[in-house]
């Protein structure tokens, strides 16, 4: 009977592991930064403040080899006057009838994902601007 406590005790443990905390600001704000300090994160950090939801709708198309520095960029100049240090591309697709596409393309030289939401054609790259507390 002590295994059954036991095995459920490192069972909670293990999921606690590899879970994400987000937060929402309330109004908490945070000074303008550096764009080099922004960071791409393709994947949700460990612990994070989402900001504000982040839109492109100029410049949607592809550099030379598929580039999407300029789309990139823009987004993280956005985020770095809200005082976000990090930028989400990976964000569940809001859903609804095919009007979100996920797209890839190259940000210096490494393979990228991000969402589009369609209007029938690529309208917006859409993304979050977040400050991350813990990678």
């Amino acid at each position: 009977m002590q295994r059954i406590p036991l095995i459920l005790t490192a069972l909670l443990l293990l999921a606690g592991c590899g879970s994400q905390q987000v937060e929402t600001s309330a109004g908490q704000a945070h000074s303008k930064l550096d764009p080099k300090a922004v960071k791409l994160y393709v994947d949700t950090p460990h612990k994070y403040e989402v900001l504000a939801d982040l839109e492109i709708r100029q410049n949607l198309q592809y550099g030379p080899n598929k580039s999407v520095d300029v789309v990139m960029d823009n987004l993280i100049r956005q985020a770095a006057d809200m005082g976000a240090n990090g930028v989400l591309l990976a964000i569940p697709s809001p859903g609804g009838n095919g009007r979100y596409a996920t797209y890839g393309g190259f940000y210096q030289g490494e393979f990228v994902q991000f969402v589009v939401r369609m209007q029938p054609t690529p309208e917006a790259v859409i993304a979050k601007a977040i400050y991350v507390l813990e990678d």
